[in-house]
């Protein structure tokens, strides 16, 4: 008679259970006992619990009756730095960053992979949840994916460069007064220079804080800004007239910030004074 023979359970001579439909797993052997597979013990929607030695593919080990079955591999979605939340760090300098993901792991590792080749490990790292970790990384200069491992082995690492180690833009133009100039003057009234070693095609300035310097009831100046090689100079100049409606001496203050492509900027505060002809008998006057 030929058939087939269906049952939620099967059990060993000791009674233990070897299949459990019910609980959807497969226990192979008992405790002290060798299991061999010459192939694969796979599980795709329960578990499999072997209770002695197992062997696969030659290999020895021993699971002490811990499950294996389906395994969800650890993802890596952004990694950025933990204070201020950018992907640009400052090169050579120890920094914490927040990595956020799925299928994190107790004692999972973080390694820092440029797009070189060269690997990094963190010089720490601390597991939040299975969803962030957070860590310290100390990094010379490049872009770099960030990798995440855990203590099974699995890891992951991230589809596109997370990180960018770069040094800020660089102010070559002294802080401070950049002169006086005559009021009302029209055209170019000065320039100031920063330099970036990062991407010097795409630095640009701006003004920031206020309008001291571009303001019509203020400086009443315009910025441009042109680069050439590493360094990027800025135009200052008035159409209308520096000062504006003013007819007496004032000094303007402004800051103004140069940013690169990464974007990493920095800020640089400066001063216009201007000066204005009186006139009097017997003699000129500027004040």
């Amino acid at each position: 008679m030929t058939g087939i023979l269906k049952v939620n359970t099967v059990q060993d001579a000791d009674g233990n259970n070897i299949i459990n439909e019910n609980a959807n797993t497969v226990t192979v052997g008992k405790a002290g006992d060798t299991v061999n597979s010459a192939g694969n013990l796979t599980s795709t929607t329960g578990t499999i619990t072997t209770l002695g030695t197992t062997t696969l593919n030659a290999t020895s080990i021993n699971l002490n009756g811990a499950p294996f079955g389906p395994t969800t591999l650890p993802t890596v979605t952004s990694m950025v730095e933990t204070s201020g939340g950018t992907s640009n760090i400052i090169p050579s300098t120890p920094t914490g960053c927040t990595i956020t993901g799925t299928g994190f792991e107790t004692g999972a590792t973080v390694q820092m992979i440029s797009t070189t080749g060269a690997i990094f490990n963190a010089t720490s790292s601390t597991f939040v949840s299975a969803t962030s970790i957070t860590c310290s990384i100390d990094l010379a200069e490049g872009a770099y994916y960030c990798r995440v491992e855990n203590t099974s082995g699995y890891a992951a690492r991230s589809a596109a460069t997370e990180i960018t180690a770069s040094n800020n833009p660089t102010w070559t133009t002294p802080a401070g007064s950049l002169g006086t100039f005559a009021g009302g003057a029209t055209g170019t009234i000065t320039t100031i220079v920063a330099s970036s070693t990062d991407s010097p095609a795409t630095l640009t300035m701006a003004e920031v804080s206020g309008t001291g310097l571009t303001g019509a009831g203020n400086a009443n100046c315009q910025l441009s800004f042109a680069t050439v090689g590493a360094n990027t100079t800025g135009t200052i100049s008035s159409s209308g007239g520096l000062g504006g409606a003013a007819s007496s001496p004032t000094t303007y203050s402004f800051t103004i910030r140069a940013t690169d492509g990464t974007p990493q900027s920095t800020d640089r505060t400066f001063t216009i004074t201007t000066s204005y002809y009186t006139g009097s008998t017997g003699g000129a006057q500027f004040n």
